[in-house]
């Protein structure tokens, strides 16, 4: 079997995705983080490979979170990087700057091509 590729991140988290949905129900910081008036409806965001529409998306509502795959369009922002550095993030102890989107996205140090596409005062 081929080694899938991480220009197309939704196929390689694929078989994580139950687990996750199943630990997004039981997480307490989760549902603490959603468990916010702010949440006014459902919201929509996604991670993906640049030069790819295939997204993970992850819709967040009041105490809930539900994980899917679609496509980047269906999100209302979508965290980009290249698949070389999504494939460091997930490694099973990720390197400096991979250990968080956000250390990727850089306060100091901003990598090449890592930005969010779409609505940004909704990121």
């Amino acid at each position: 079997m081929a080694e899938l590729s991480w220009s197309d991140l939704p196929s390689k988290l694929e078989s994580k995705i139950a687990e996750l949905n199943q630990l997004l129900t039981v997480d307490e910081q989760f549902l603490a983080f959603t468990d916010t008036n702010a949440i006014a409806q459902p919201l929509t965001f996604g991670w993906k490979s640049v030069g790819s529409d295939n997204a993970v998306l992850c819709t967040v509502s009041w105490r809930k979170g539900r994980i899917s795959i679609g496509k980047a369009s269906e999100a209302a922002f979508t965290l980009c990087a290249l698949p070389h550095q999504w494939e460091r993030l997930y490694q099973r102890i990720p390197g400096p700057f991979y250990q968080s989107y956000w250390g990727m996205y850089g306060q100091n140090i901003h990598q090449e091509v890592v930005e969010v596409l779409g609505q940004h005062q909704l990121f």
